[in-house]
């Protein structure tokens, strides 16, 4: 009786390995995976960028339509998009989504400041992994992921951030 039982627990031990384990995704499933990360990425860019307020969304804060507009014209006239662009990496390893985003702008009443800013996010959870930054030529950078060693040094991160990003962007298929 007890061999028959351990025989049936080892037997159930194994069949949840079996059941627990993730068949890595097939090609056309891994494309389709890919194409779906970068429309993600697509959104998230989207999501990110400077839009004006329309009136209704001013008048839910109390901004009148003439408070609107007078905001939206010295947010325009404030700030310079030099450079932006956002990537894309579906990792199938870990059946991950990653989305870097990347801005260049010059900001200030004379667009005196200058701002170079580096995100990636777990498209998946929305959750902002590191993000590594220039303003006005001081660098700063954090890393989020609770499993990366981060080393802050004269930088205050920012390698660390840029190291890592560079990292999870990485195609790593052979």
């Amino acid at each position: 009786m007890k061999i028959r039982l351990l025989a049936v627990m080892a037997g159930t031990v194994l069949n949840c390995g079996a059941v627990l384990s993730q068949t890595p995704p097939t090609a056309t499933e891994a494309f389709n995976l890919r194409i779906r990360c970068q429309a993600m990425a697509d959104e998230k860019a989207e999501s990110l960028e400077w839009h004006p307020m329309n009136p209704t969304d001013g008048a839910s804060v109390g901004l009148s339509p003439t408070a609107v507009d007078a905001m939206n014209r010295r947010i325009e006239a404030t700030q310079e998009l030099i450079s932006a662009h956002h990537s894309s990496h579906y990792d199938a390893n870990n059946n991950r989504c990653y989305i870097e985003i990347f801005q260049h702008k010059k900001f200030g009443q004379h667009k005196e400041n200058e701002r170079q800013m580096r995100q990636i996010y777990d498209a998946q959870t929305d959750d902002l992994l590191a993000f590594a930054q220039i303003e006005n030529g001081k660098k700063v950078g954090m890393v989020f992921d609770p499993q990366y060693q981060s080393v802050i040094g004269e930088t205050l991160g920012w390698d660390d951030a840029n190291s890592y990003i560079d990292e999870m962007m990485l195609d790593k298929r052979k």
